[in-house]
Order: C-alpha cells, then sequence, then structure tokens
C-alpha cells in the first residue's frame, strides 16, 4: 500500500517545481507541459488549472508589478501565450464548451495570425462549430488549412480533410463526403 503512495503521478514534476522553485525561469513551461499533459490524459479540468497558472504568472510577469517580480525570466517557453491561448481552447472542446473554445481560438487568431500553431487553432475553433452545428462555417477553417498547409504540415492537411468529411456528412452531403473520404 505505502508503495503506490510513494510512486510518481503524473503531476508530480509539475508539483515539485511549483512547490520547491515556485518563482523559477521553468515555472510557466512546467505549468504548459503539465497542461498538455493533462490534455492528452483528457483531464480537462486539471489542464485548464494550469493554464489559468501560468496565465497569471505571465499576467504578473508582464505587468512586473511585487508578484512579477519575484520571477525569473522565464526562458523555457518563448510562446507562452499563444500555448495557453491555444491548448485552453482544445481544453474547453474536451470539455464539451465550445462557446469558450471558440473564444480562446478567435483570440488567438486575431492576436497571434503567423504562428506555427495556427493551423491547430484552426482545426479546434472548426471542431468546436461543427459541434455545435454550424458545418458551412466549420468547412471555411477545414478549407483554410487544408489550402494553405505546407507539406511539413501533412498532419494538420490530413486532420482537416477528414473533419471536412465529417462536416459534409452531417451537412447531408453523404455523396461528396463519400467521394472525398474515397479520394484520401
Amino acid at each position: 500500500h505505502r508503495a503506490l503512495h510513494s510512486f510518481p503521478t503524473r503531476r508530480s514534476s509539475d508539483l515539485q517545481i511549483a512547490m520547491f522553485y515556485p518563482h523559477a525561469n521553468t515555472y510557466v513551461a512546467s505549468k504548459v507541459r503539465a497542461a498538455n499533459a493533462n490534455l492528452i490524459l483528457r483531464d480537462f479540468p486539471q489542464a485548464l488549472i494550469s493554464l489559468e497558472d501560468a496565465d497569471n504568472a505571465m499576467n504578473h510577469i508582464n505587468a512586473k508589478d511585487s508578484i512579477g517580480l519575484l520571477f525569473e525570466k522565464q526562458t523555457f517557453v518563448p510562446n507562452a501565450r499563444e500555448d495557453i491561448l491555444y491548448l485552453r481552447g482544445e481544453a474547453y472542446n474536451l470539455s464539451g464548451n465550445y462557446d469558450r473554445a471558440l473564444l480562446s481560438f478567435k483570440a488567438f487568431l486575431e492576436t497571434f495570425s503567423y504562428s506555427d500553431l495556427t493551423n491547430y487553432v484552426k482545426l479546434g475553433a472548426g471542431w468546436a462549430l461543427l459541434n455545435q452545428g454550424h458545418y458551412d462555417e466549420a468547412l471555411k477553417y477545414y478549407n483554410d488549412v487544408i489550402g494553405i498547409s505546407s507539406d511539413t504540415e501533412n498532419r494538420a492537411r490530413s486532420t482537416a480533410q477528414l473533419y471536412r468529411i465529417i462536416a459534409l456528412k452531417r451537412k447531408g452531403n453523404i455523396k461528396l463526403a463519400k467521394h472525398e473520404l474515397t479520394a484520401l
């Protein structure tokens, strides 16, 4: 029974950094990585908590207030705001809160239009719209990803093609959906 309690959990490294090094240069990165790990494990509540912690820390650091001045320069996550907004949108999608997911994704696209994550953000926004029944709007996002993706972004393009087929089917255009599916 004791062995189970001493076994490291998926959150142990995040907790150790936060507890033992609460102002270290790895703090925000550890929170962002913990959120990503929690999303992989489909634990969106814990992911949202980690993202809120990271966002709060970044707000204090950027404001250079009394709390922000305690933090070392955060050098392990160069695009923290991008990561936080994207992962927040994914967490809300996972939770089924598609309105909030769309808010996060749209805020990302308005702020970081040339990010490496842009295609994944568009996939997330399309997924939220698809689940809300806004098929034409979802198709616009998927078409953007399919049309703009470079050869290095095959995963994003392939996902967009699959989601496009789902949107077409749900929209009632089964013939075109079947045709596109066979073309994959």
